[in-house]
């Protein structure tokens, strides 16, 4: 009797048990379905910055606002990549991106690089919902737009690098005395995003839409300045550089469309030498 008692308790047991283990996977599963779609839910602008000592070296998280810091100095010749690169890159967008401001990135990205660049298919709008969006400021939080594309494009693979172009306005929390940021990236990542928001205007005075041209030349030069940053080019004071760090609109329009010569070298190491 006790042991027939015995038998059924560990079977009804067995049981319960199996009903947990079962509702702990889909619990799990749920959270990872609800995270992936987090992670590819981002989006991210332009902001203003205090100025960063000169003589300080590149953070490990670098995020760049309009007024973004100022480095080391390099020499201002370019050199031409003459090998191809086993590196593909990647450029995905978010919201209304025309098609030429991303065939301009993609140019721009393998012009400078030598890598395969691959243009992704368009994703839908973000929509202003929290912990995405702020409503009390209006704007997209870059650090999460970032975390979540760093998150979604890991099963690429570490020869894969991303830029991610977003039609929103961001600011940075972790950094939220800036009023808007135009792009966001990490040193020693693969991922970076980059806003159109804020590039669209004539000038710094001039709220009027400006010429596709120039709004394709500010996009490019953005991607490219940020592929350095992913790779820990360090920021130069030269205006004829990449790697410079615009403050206003007007210093992005001057600034220059190449890696400087100690700038292309790093980036050459980076993307041949894999």
């Amino acid at each position: 009797m006790k042991k027939g008692f015995h038998r059924y308790r560990s079977s009804e047991r067995g049981a319960i048990d199996i009903a947990l283990i079962m509702s702990i996977v889909a619990f799990l599963l749920s959270l990872g379905a609800a995270y992936f779609y987090f992670s590819f839910e981002k989006n991210y602008d332009a902001i203003d910055t205090v100025p960063y000592d000169e003589s300080q070296t590149l953070p490990e998280k670098t995020i760049v606002p309009v007024e973004p810091v100022l480095e080391k100095e390099v020499s201002a010749t370019s050199t031409t990549l003459m090998k191809e690169s086993s590196v593909t890159v990647y450029i995905g967008s978010y919201g209304d991106i025309k098609k030429e401001y991303m065939d301009g990135i993609q140019s721009a990205v393998e012009k400078a690089t030598g890598a395969q660049v691959t243009v992704l298919e368009s994703a839908a709008a973000l929509t202003k919902k929290t912990p995405l969006y702020d409503a009390k400021r209006q704007q997209f939080d870059a650090d999460i737009l970032l975390k979540g594309v760093e998150t979604a494009s890991l099963e690429y693979g570490a020869k894969s690098r991303f830029i991610y172009v977003f039609d929103v306005d961001m600011y940075s929390s972790s950094n939220p005395n800036l009023k808007s940021v135009w792009y966001a990236g990490t040193k020693g990542k693969n991922v970076s995003i980059v806003s159109l928001y804020g590039l669209q205007k004539k000038s710094d005075t001039d709220t009027t839409q400006a010429p596709s041209s120039l709004i394709a030349s500010r996009l490019e030069k953005n991607a490219l300045h940020m592929i350095g940053t992913n790779i820990g080019v360090p920021f130069s004071s030269d205006a004829k550089c990449i790697m410079f760090s615009p403050k206003t609109l007007a210093d992005l329009d001057k600034q220059g469309t190449e890696y400087c010569s100690a700038e292309q070298a790093t980036i050459n190491t980076a993307f041949v030498n894999k």
